[in-house]
């Protein structure tokens, strides 16, 4: 059976090796689950049995094994092999099988017995186990197993030592390798990454560590800045009945002109210093009011009741983000600040506020998107709670636009038409 794809210099270098163990340390959208999954799928066309690993359920069904799939209809008959989507195996033949199974589900993996082929998907996200849990399906057999591993290098990983104790074979790829992607298409994508180590691991497959791996906001970067803007906006991070405050911070373009924090504060109190901000700042230069949800639900009723409704909004943290490469709003807030303080300065930070901002740090999900470290952690860091960095960011949760013009407008609309 005649089987012919066009491959790019990684794949082909990897579908010919030979060794037991190898790595495929590439970068993002370089095409390692389109050649791993036709690496499996010729092993279960020689009828061997074959064990595919990835981080979740979900990356497991979505990606790997729909490529499987996918391959197995480009080359066979629907009739000649069979889908068990519940258990989670192809099967082919007498003896030619894949099975899927997840890095969370360790345990069934001991499960398995003569497996000849183990293909490690984003193996940087796996267990340090995983290497001794293998052992136990790789046992038995004639010949000595092959282990094939993909992923995108992570820094601070056990992979990296595991590599190079054993002397494994490393084959590297760059995203730009796959010349289906256009060149502009990776310059968008540089400018998701936060930092150049980022750049280097994600699209470069660079195995590198970051000097400042996670870090937002430096000291530098927090350094005061000329004022400059003249659209105002207000965020509200408002507190529950713990030891948390409730924390307004009013920026006018890249200054923070006001932050007022109050460890008790009933919202009719909250809306009197908002009318008293917007009254002193003018309503017409106002983009927007933006509320964190999760305790501001009694002063988005008041605001959305008063003059101000136009540009009221309430915003929910773990809400969806607009953009995808990001686990929540939380995090697109805080480097939608970072990026606008990187373009344009900041000015006004008290210390408090430079402390939570620094203490905030991102990492990448399992699903390689941007997200922050627990709130939870920040509390152990600062004794505290982030109130007013995330006020800050709440004024970054939408662009800054002359909201309060078109609310004015609409106000002497509705009052001509009475």
């Amino acid at each position: 059976m005649d089987i012919h794809y066009k491959l790019f210099r990684h794949q082909k270098e990897l579908l010919s090796c030979k060794d037991d163990m190898v790595y495929l340390r590439a970068g993002r959208g370089s095409g390692k689950s389109f050649i791993a999954s036709l690496i499996a799928v010729i092993a279960l066309l020689k009828g061997q049995r074959v064990l595919i690993m990835a981080q979740d359920y979900r990356a497991l069904t979505e990606v790997i094994m729909a490529e499987c799939i996918q391959r197995l209809y480009e080359i066979l008959q629907p009739e000649e092999f069979e889908v068990h989507k519940v258990s989670m195996k192809i099967t082919y033949g007498a003896t030619g099988v894949i099975y899927f199974s997840s890095y969370s589900n360790m345990d069934s993996v001991r499960g398995f017995s003569k497996i000849q082929l183990s293909i490690l998907d984003e193996v940087c996200l796996a267990p340090p186990n995983l290497y001794e849990v293998l052992a136990y399906c790789q046992r038995n057999l004639d010949e000595p197993p092959r282990i094939i591993m993909c992923s995108t290098p992570r820094p601070a990983n056990w992979v990296t030592s595991f590599i190079k104790d054993r002397n494994v074979r490393v084959i590297s790829a760059k995203t730009s390798d796959n010349k289906l992607i256009k060149p502009e298409e990776i310059a968008l994508m540089k400018k998701t990454c936060l930092s150049e180590e980022q750049w280097l691991r994600e699209f470069e497959g660079v195995e590198c560590e970051d000097n400042n791996s996670g870090v937002l906001f430096t000291d530098a970067l927090l350094e005061p800045a000329p004022q400059n803007g003249t659209t105002v906006s207000i965020g509200v991070d408002c507190a529950g009945y713990g030891k948390d405050c409730n924390c307004i911070v009013v920026r006018k373009g890249n200054a923070v002109t006001k932050v007022i924090r109050k460890t008790i504060a009933p919202a009719k109190d909250l809306f009197a210093e908002i009318k008293h901000i917007v009254h002193e700042y003018g309503a017409s230069n106002f983009s927007h009011i933006a509320i964190d949800q999760a305790y501001g639900q009694g002063l988005y009723e008041l605001l959305m009741d008063s003059d101000y409704k136009h540009i009221t909004y309430m915003i929910p943290f773990g809400g969806a983000p607009e953009d995808p490469a990001y686990l929540n709003k939380r995090a697109e807030m805080y480097v939608n600040t970072k990026r606008y303080i990187d373009e344009h300065g900041i000015s006004g930070l008290d210390d408090q506020m430079k402390e939570e901002l620094k203490a905030t740090r991102y990492e990448l999900s399992p699903h390689d998107k941007v997200q922050l470290i627990k709130k939870e952690d920040i509390r152990l860091i600062l004794k505290r709670s982030p109130d007013s960095g995330d006020a800050l960011a709440l004024t970054f949760s939408m662009p800054d636009i002359p909201r309060g013009v078109i609310s004015e407008r609409k106000a002497r609309q509705s009052s001509y038409m009475g």
